[in-house]
């Protein structure tokens, strides 16, 4: 078992070709670069037993090669916020099975379900296909600051809807091989500056959710995840309004850019209101360091910039250009690698 930590984004706009420059404006030492053709099929029972229990279950073809995965629960800040952490299970195979065998894995992963039922019901339920761009890269060569690694996936996606159609999406993840959560933030925020000079060429925001659920609801199994209640504001302890508020925020952000479903927007105008209001009153300097320069940023933009233009223009837009706006995508990271920390 291993824990699989990495930062996802949705690519809106850009490919391969300009991601990899912008990156290789970085500097970093590059280990290797390749493309591979990924073939994933997800399993569970009709009904969903392993999805509630927060298990994955995966068959990947990469070119000819085969290999089963269960990935569990996100552990750390939650399934939102971009950063997934994941405690994962892999077996090699050499071929793809018309049923997995889910005695390869290791036997407390099903503690909560009856698995010899759940090994008898299970069933191939959706599937996608991927072109998968992998750059592995290092700071070896450059003799500054703690060593790590960070593979970076560039994935251009084919979900199958459930009427059999196509339907495209590109993905660039962040996964951290060698090194520390903050050398992986660091690295990601490089990136995030980069996308801010460039962002006619390539626009990212934050992937909340993974490329099973979304599958998922592509495919008709799975809803659209519902957005939270929006917390009452505590006077007396507005950092922990303003975490509530966040952990809010990506809940309701997961369901609105699915359906643009206006009562996820309205959500999100509250919390974005109530951000601005809370951070206006607040005296940050006495705000806990992980979490000060952050919500600095998050009063710098919603305030300054958010606030002003917000009936000026379309909501939906609007909201959309805040959501790929590279400094607000900062400040989201930094709430959650904080939150990951405590």
């Amino acid at each position: 078992m291993s824990s699989e930590i990495e930062v996802k984004m949705m690519v809106e706009r850009g490919t391969y070709t300009v991601l990899k420059n912008l990156i290789d404006s970085i500097g970093l030492h590059v280990v290797k670069e390749e493309s591979l053709r990924l073939s994933n099929f997800y399993y569970d029972t009709p009904k969903l037993e392993l999805q509630q229990n927060g298990i994955a279950l995966r068959v990947r073809k990469t070119n000819k090669d085969y290999e089963m995965t269960i990935k569990t629960k996100t552990q750390g800040v939650s399934d939102n916020g971009g950063v997934h952490i994941h405690p994962e299970y892999n077996v090699k195979l050499y071929e793809k099975p018309s049923v997995p065998n889910l005695l390869l894995f290791p036997k407390e992963i099903f503690a909560n379900i009856n698995l010899p039922l759940v090994q008898s019901e299970l069933n191939e339920n959706m599937s996608q296909e991927c072109i998968r761009h992998v750059l592995l890269l290092s700071n070896k060569k450059q003799g500054d600051g703690e060593c790590f690694v960070v593979e970076v996936c560039f994935d251009e996606i084919l979900y199958k809807s459930k009427n059999n159609n196509s339907i495209s999406s590109k993905e660039v993840e962040f996964e951290l091989k060698v090194g520390t959560l903050r050398a992986l933030e660091l690295f990601v925020n490089k990136f995030l500056d980069i996308c801010s000079q460039n962002g006619k060429d390539i626009r990212v925001r934050l992937g909340t959710l993974s490329k099973m659920y979304r599958a998922a609801i592509y495919a008709g199994i799975a809803d659209v995840p519902n957005g939270i209640a929006c917390p009452d504001v505590d006077p007396n302890n507005l950092l922990e309004s303003i975490k509530k508020l966040w952990r809010c925020f990506d809940s309701n952000e997961n369901e609105y850019l699915f359906l643009e479903n206006f009562s996820a927007l309205d959500n999100l105008k509250y919390c974005i209101n109530t951000f601005a209001n809370l951070l206006n009153s607040m005296d940050l300097d006495n705000v806990e360091e992980d979490y000060r320069h952050p919500l600095v940023l998050l009063k710098s933009i919603l305030v300054g910039v958010y606030l002003e233009t917000w009936n000026s223009v379309d909501n939906i837009d609007l909201t959309k250009r805040l959501l790929a706006f590279p400094p607000f995508v900062k400040s989201r990271l930094a709430m959650n690698f904080a939150a990951i920390k405590q």
